[in-house]
């Protein structure tokens, strides 16, 4: 109590004209958030000691909702992003570990299950932040802003870096926090919040007009060293407009073109290496930013297999061209699917854009052979339907197999049936059968093809 009876002295508005006369207005401008800050911690001398709790966002799967998922908390409008994933973490860095959380189609608001005093995290954003707390009765008490309007690794304002720490307190008790950035969502990051749980210890009545007056003094300073600062503020205004204007210039191609696999079946317990190519022209792209992942079942977290690369290596065929690629073993221990897809960070962009790779099938090694025999069985059974169905052009195929009589189906069910592959490519395979047809026997080529389906159907014959 003392310290702040000082601070209040005539001695200390003594003390603010050797301020200016020693450090000069601007100087003495810069002193007070410190002044601030000191005062206002004098005047929480009496507060309790209270808990803090800090949620690192870590352990949830990327694109996770985040509602209710940490107890007493409750979350809206926020997503998981995860580094390599859908975060571009070259812009927007995780304060700590992998995952952030994202603003999601509007502002971010948490709710907590009971008061709280103060609430912070470390935010990466594209749009100036505004932090609101409110009261149990919908109240704004509290309030915010960034530093900067933008402060991504790349094109933040001068001065600024990713991960600026905000904060907003209230003795009185929060209930909520909003934090607002593009009212469409997308602008920011948070990771690392923390928030301190309410107390019941209260500060000496008599202290509270001591703090107001103090405040006011404080006030004041700062409102005569604002007047000088308008010219700054207006410079740096045009500034900022200036840089967005580079920035949506340079940003604007964030183009990744159709994706490819090769080959798009593997044969169960054997080791196979399979190449994924795709292009992605334009200079927005962030080097070494282009990651191959394999999804899961929905909800868990996809596993970044690896870099793709347009270096001339490792599966790509010509360096420079565009053209990136990787080529990944893979070993399946049964029959199933293989699920890839492409995640690449572009400058300017908070998330990554992302595209599908074509369904990699693991199937049996006689797979094709399984779909003649049964084709031969359909066939001589005269069940048109299911037979045609095994045709890539189903309709040509129905034609035919109706006009043929019972001899015809018999020869032709025969055909199919003594068919021996002759080769095979990634998605292809050839097969020799003999056909006799009015006393004449002839080796006829076939082809079995995979459908996107992971179907295999003939088409041709």
């Amino acid at each position: 109590m003392r310290n702040l009876v000082l601070l209040l002295s005539p001695t200390f508005v003594d003390a603010k004209k050797m301020c200016h006369a020693e450090f000069g207005t601007e100087r003495l401008g810069n002193l007070f958030p410190v002044m601030l800050v000191a005062a206002l911690l004098l005047c929480s001398a009496a507060r309790l000691s209270a808990g803090t709790i800090t949620i690192d966002f870590e352990g949830l799967s990327d694109s996770t909702i985040l509602t209710t998922q940490y107890p007493g908390v409750t979350f809206t409008n926020a997503i998981i992003l995860t580094a390599g994933v859908s975060l571009n973490e070259f812009e927007f860095p995780p304060h700590s570990g992998v995952n952030v959380v994202s603003d999601n189609g509007g502002p971010i608001t948490i709710a907590f299950g009971s008061p709280i005093t103060s609430f912070s995290g470390y935010f990466t954003h594209l749009e100036p932040l505004t932090l609101a707390g409110f009261d149990v009765s919908d109240a704004d008490v509290a309030s915010a802003v960034s530093a900067y309007s933008i402060n991504d690794a790349f094109i933040g304002d001068p001065g600024s870096s990713p991960n600026e720490f905000i904060q907003v307190s209230y003795n009185g008790g929060l209930s909520s926090v909003t934090i607002t950035g593009d009212l469409a969502g997308g602008s920011f990051v948070m990771d690392d919040a923390s928030y301190t749980t309410a107390v019941t210890g209260v500060p000496e009545p008599s202290s509270f007009p001591l703090c107001l007056t103090g405040l006011g003094v404080l006030l004041a300073v700062w409102g005569f060293r604002a007047k000088l600062n308008i010219r700054a503020s207006l410079r740096a205004v045009l500034i900022v407009l200036v840089l967005y204007g580079a920035r949506s210039a340079a940003y604007a191609q964030t183009t990744v073109g159709t994706a490819s696999a090769d080959p798009t079946y593997v044969v169960v317990s054997t080791p196979t290496l399979i190449t994924v190519t795709v292009s992605i022209p334009g200079s927005a792209l962030i080097p070494n930013s282009v990651n191959l992942l394999r999804l899961g079942v929905p909800g868990s977290q996809p596993i970044v297999l690896g870099l793709l690369h347009d270096d001339g290596m490792n599966g790509d065929a010509v360096a420079g061209d565009h053209v990136f690629a990787i080529r990944v073993p893979f070993t399946e221990p049964s029959v199933g699917q293989i699920t890839l897809q492409i995640s690449a960070a572009f400058k300017g962009q908070l998330t990554r854009v992302k595209v599908s790779v074509p369904t990699v099938f693991v199937q049996t090694a006689n797979a094709p052979d399984l779909v003649i025999n049964a084709l031969s069985s359909y066939v001589q059974s005269n069940n048109i339907t299911a037979a045609a169905s095994l045709f890539a052009d189903v309709t040509s195929a129905q034609s035919d197999l109706s006009s043929l009589d019972q001899a015809g189906r018999t020869a032709l069910a025969a055909f199919f049936a003594s068919a021996s592959p002759v080769s095979s490519t990634s998605h292809l395979r050839l097969y020799s059968a003999s056909l006799t047809s009015n006393g004449q026997t002839q080796q006829v080529v076939f082809a079995m093809e995979l459908t996107g389906t992971g179907q295999w159907v003939v088409v041709g014959w």
